[in-house]
């Protein structure tokens, strides 16, 4: 049978000798799939146009490739948003040291769960040539890294390190490279085990710090705070200002600093739908995507990226939805809304999403809240430090109204930008700033949120929102 798969006008045919599903139909052709789910079938966002012989048969033609089998000659048209997502750059990229080598390039790369980021610099004067990024291809296995996991113990392991030693290889530039990222994104690139990141307690193989072949790959703390909340950290802090750094995402990762050298961490598993995952209109950011907010008085006024007509809500629109239907009174602070709202034809927020976001943003306090009690450091923190795509981008506003950060500490909120890659940039030619990365490794005291009873007292305590007004 022969299958045709359509993807942003581009035709790839490809023969099989038994029915196959949509989803591989497409990966086969060497398009990836945004698969949130990792192929659960819940998310709903693989929707795609089938034509020809499938089953189970839908009135629409449309279907979900990751639960459609092609049993014949079929089409699959599917308009891709990997390419149009966008990707977070180092804000005001740092000027690294010179290392005097004239005509010679270096890169640092960020590897993502969702986007990787590159800058690339001039060695001999440390100049920022340019930035560039692209969507992680693992998407197609899952939204966040616990899907990746266990894809990987399915026997995916070497598809997810083909796919992401690819994206990497495609981006590196220059003789010297240092790429930061998560635990599991550097052990699936490694192609260390990740078996025991899936499964109480967790350990990883190997936390980095090392260069291997040219690349430096920057130490994680733990299993669960990676190289790129080491690299984050260490290019936000100074010394004698006790702060916090936080990279909100899925996997929120926090550290607070107490100025001197202290340095307590935690990771907080805050779900998808700062990605816009599980959002009945969420989407990735692109464009169509709806994202930012804010009140005229009881209208919602919006802007959507590519100034085109709104197709969903990304991470940050979603966040200022909620904080003005709570602002409005259309919600109150237990998240409970009057109805559905519609912010446009066909883009609106349930109560259900409200929901979804409500467990988020009280997983990520309750982290902030359980190092601020550990540290003694509340009272003290001079900066909070927003960084990651959604994090740095999100409104200090917002943050406060849905009492994502304690409402009191709005006015010290910075954004950061991807600090991960700034941080990484600085260590292509600055030994001793890896030495520092390296050490802040150590250093840092990592706080197991799942086994710790005030966690879990905090996140009962801060469910609700910030009654900011």
């Amino acid at each position: 049978m022969k299958v045709r798969v359509i993807a942003d006008g581009a035709e790839h045919v490809t023969e099989y000798s038994h029915p196959v599903l949509a989803s591989q139909a497409i990966a086969d052709s060497g398009v990836s799939l945004y698969a949130p789910c990792g192929g659960k079938g819940i998310c709903g966002k693989c929707r795609v146009k089938i034509g020809g012989e499938y089953t189970p048969r839908t009135a629409d033609g449309y279907a979900l490739a990751c639960c459609t089998t092609l049993t014949g000659d079929a089409y699959i048209i599917y308009n891709t948003t990997a390419d149009k997502i966008q990707v977070l750059s180092a804000n005001d990229a740092p000027q690294i040291a010179p290392s005097g080598a004239n005509d010679q390039l270096g890169c640092a790369i960020d590897v993502g769960t969702t986007t990787l980021a590159c800058s690339v610099y001039s060695l001999g004067d440390g100049k920022l040539l340019y930035s560039c990024g692209a969507a992680n291809p693992q998407f197609a296995h899952g939204a966040d890294i616990m899907s990746r996991l266990e894809y990987a113990s399915r026997g995916g392991a070497q598809t997810l390190r083909d796919e992401i030693t690819a994206a990497v290889e495609a981006l590196r530039c220059g003789g010297k490279c240092v790429v930061t990222g998560n635990t599991v994104m550097l052990s699936l690139l490694c192609g260390e085990d990740t078996s025991q990141l899936n499964s109480w307690p967790f350990s990883a193989p190997s936390l980095f710090g090392y260069e291997k072949d040219g690349v430096y790959y920057a130490p994680c703390a733990a299993p669960f705070f990676g190289a790129d909340a080491v690299c984050a950290a260490a290019s936000c802090i100074k010394k004698g200002e006790p702060c916090i750094v936080a990279d909100i995402g899925t996997n929120a990762e926090l550290l607070c600093f107490d100025g001197e050298d202290g340095f307590l961490c935690t990771s907080a598993s805050a779900g998808p739908c700062f990605e816009g995952v599980g959002i009945s209109c969420g989407m990735p950011a692109c464009d169509g995507a709806v994202y930012k907010a804010t009140a005229n008085g009881r209208e919602c006024e919006y802007s959507v990226m590519g100034g085109v007509k709104p197709r969903g809500l990304c991470g940050t629109g979603i966040a200022d939805l909620a904080a003005f239907l709570i602002q409005t009174g259309f919600a109150d602070n237990a998240g409970r809304m009057a109805g559905t709202y519609y912010l446009a034809e066909n883009v609106f927020f349930t109560q259900r999403d409200m929901r979804a976001l409500q467990l988020a943003k009280a997983a990520v306090r309750a982290g902030i809240e359980t190092l601020l009690e550990k540290s003694g450091a509340r009272g003290k923190i001079q900066k909070i430090y927003l960084a990651g795509g959604f994090g740095s981008a999100l409104s200090t506003r917002t943050a406060a109204v849905l009492g994502v950060i304690p409402p009191e500490y709005e006015h010290i909120c910075v954004p950061a930008g991807n600090a991960a890659l700034a941080g990484a940039s600085r260590a292509i030619t600055d030994p001793a700033f890896r030495s520092s990365l390296e050490e802040l490794a150590r250093k840092c005291e990592y706080v197991a949120l799942a086994a710790d009873e005030g966690f879990k007292k905090l996140f009962i305590k801060h469910i609700d929102f910030g009654g900011v007004n």
